[in-house]
């Protein structure tokens, strides 16, 4: 039973113990502000303030991305700082970039953060989005179309109940649009009635049309701008049509973020070895940076966020597992973690990223060959 329910059964019936009400009347400052009204708590994130919505509940919005540090600084900040006032403006947008750059993850942030309802589509080129629109499905044995989950989410909102159970609001999703790269010319053209500049619609199978909440947000993540630019890193990257990319208002790229955001939040998951070892994240660093700088065109390879928690993960299983002693000043153990990205390159980039990592990193046993990892 909620408050209200139980106000209802019991008029003017106690709701707090006399002695918290004492205790907390006594420790009331009369010169601060009362309680904000709904509506007005905000949150400043770098430099553009957000609404927070506490009437949508956590679990409906984008689940937030575990040690995230935003990063509004260095390299990123600009392209960041333009990203989220898009977002806060509820703008179509498109954000690019490459593999473990913070693409969804900014996205699943401010969703999280500022308790806007969310909703994730990724896109395969296998995959068969329109079931999210509208599905058959049998009942009382005949076929009946059902609405999907996309659907519901663009036509109807977050549903704002009251203690009756009557939706009292409906507040606009933001939905993601995960690799949106890869989708096919099939998988677009369900989309491009909802992204209509004008008034978003949706044509269903049983000839009606639903029209789009306004206020509704659609952001597309990919690894390229749609241009269908495929390289070695992104293969399955497809042309798409420009009538469709024109529907997106913003188009933003965002690369990996600087090395001191990546460890922070590197620090924050994985306090236990970096804290017996303090340098290795130092010594991680110092590959990584070099690699990006030096290497990046020449091995087509990325060192990704992804790529820094494998490396750590792996470490720690030695540590938790195999009996290794994670300690300061250790000179092996960052090329015990790095192994296994090392095992994925071809044998001549094997040796130029040896050649970085012995041109700049300091207080290490840098391995003369593949053979010779720890």
């Amino acid at each position: 039973m909620t408050l209200r329910q139980y106000l209802a059964k019991h008029p003017g019936a106690d709701t707090v113990s006399a002695r918290l009400a004492a205790k907390v009347s006594t420790n009331i400052d009369p010169s601060r502000p009362r309680r904000a009204v709904r509506g007005a708590l905000t949150l400043s994130l770098a430099g553009v303030q957000f609404p927070v919505d506490l009437r949508v509940p956590q679990d409906a919005c984008l689940p937030p991305p575990e040690n995230y540090v935003l990063p509004d600084t260095g390299s990123s900040k600009a392209s960041v700082h333009h990203i989220l006032t898009s977002l806060r403006k509820r703008r179509t947008t498109w954000i690019h970039g490459p593999t473990g750059s913070g693409k969804d993850a900014i996205v699943h942030f401010v969703s999280a953060a500022c308790r806007i309802p969310g909703l994730y589509v990724e896109f395969r080129p296998e995959s068969d989005p329109s079931a999210k629109i509208a599905c058959r499905s049998f009942r009382n044995g005949s076929t009946v179309w059902e609405e999907g989950e996309v659907l519901r989410a663009i036509c109807d909102g977050y549903e704002v109940r009251d203690a009756s159970g009557n939706v009292v609001d409906r507040i606009p999703y933001l939905i993601l649009l995960s690799d949106l790269d890869r989708a096919t010319p099939e998988h677009l053209e369900l989309f491009r009635p909802i992204l209509d500049s004008i008034v978003g619609r949706v044509p269903l199978p049983n000839g009606q049309i639903r029209h789009v909440l306004r206020g509704t947000q659609f952001v597309a993540t990919a690894n390229t701008v749609g241009t269908g630019e495929k390289t070695i890193d992104y293969v399955t990257a497809q042309a798409q049509d420009i009538s469709m990319l024109n529907r997106f208002e913003c188009f933003y790229a965002l690369d990996y973020p600087e090395w001191n955001i990546t460890a922070e939040a590197l620090r924050r998951q994985f306090p236990a070895i970096l804290g017996a070892s303090p340098d290795l994240l130092d010594r991680l660093g110092e590959f990584v940076k070099a690699l990006r700088k030096e290497g990046g065109r020449v091995l087509k390879t990325p060192f990704s966020h992804r790529d820094a928690v494998a490396c750590l993960n792996h470490i720690s299983d030695l540590v938790e597992v195999a009996g290794w002693t994670a300690a300061p000043g250790d000179k092996k153990l960052v090329f015990a973690g790095l192994r296994s990205w090392f095992n994925r390159l071809p044998p001549d980039a094997v040796s130029i990223a040896l050649g970085i990592a012995n041109t700049n990193m300091k207080n290490v046993d840098v391995p003369k060959s593949l053979d010779a990892f720890p």
